[in-house]
């Protein structure tokens, strides 16, 4: 392998250290939603979150109704939501 030469107009950081390459975070692909936990994109149907295993089947306390992973207040009844277990 040869010599890295810095390309024309690559800004230099003060220290003479090569900038790093940062990466935006990626956006929820279609299919999945957000562990109420841990924030992590799970599969959509998944019974439970593959980074924390928080159960991702909620239900409501109040008429039964289910909940989604991340939800604060049952869309049925209007009643709060329990926080996720974990």
């Amino acid at each position: 392998m040869g010599i890295w030469h810095k390309p024309t107009g690559c800004p230099a950081a003060a220290d003479g250290e090569i900038p790093r390459r940062t990466h935006a975070a990626a956006a929820p692909s279609a299919g999945t939603v957000a562990c109420g936990n841990c924030q992590n994109q799970v599969r959509a149907g998944a019974k439970f979150c593959d980074s924390c295993g928080t159960p991702m089947a909620r239900h409501c306390t109040n008429c039964n109704a289910d909940l989604t992973a991340s939800a604060k207040f049952c869309a049925e009844c209007g009643t709060p939501a329990s926080p996720p277990a974990g």
